[in-house]
């Protein structure tokens, strides 16, 4: 299933990993220069591990956990750090062969 989900997003070239950032259109916004702008919330992280496990669901790769994957998963707390681990989950999903063995690590830490 993961070799014919792979073969046809390149097929139709959505192979490109995404970052939340592209899905809110951030840039867009009226945000006044001065305000707290890049607040580091928790409910943040949370939010940008759900949208980026969902945007790049099964295609094995992306930008926010493949460059600083550790990185980030520790930036959140207790329940956004299994969040974000399952977002993992959901990039690497029906990717049997490579995916268990990026996420096996993460089933035995406390």
């Amino acid at each position: 299933l993961n070799t014919n989900f792979q073969s046809l997003a390149r097929e139709l070239d959505i192979m490109e990993p995404k970052v939340p950032e592209d899905i809110y259109k951030s840039h867009l916004e009226n945000v006044r220069p001065y305000g707290p702008s890049n607040v580091d919330s928790a409910r943040q992280n949370l939010a940008a591990s759900f949208v980026n496990g969902f945007v790049n669901c099964a295609f094995g790769n992306d930008k926010l956990l493949a460059e600083n994957g550790n990185k980030w998963l520790y930036k959140n707390k207790e329940h956004g750090m299994m969040s974000a681990t399952a977002s993992l989950g959901l990039i690497l999903l029906w990717d049997v062969d490579g995916g268990l063995t990026q996420i096996d690590k993460y089933l035995y830490s406390s």
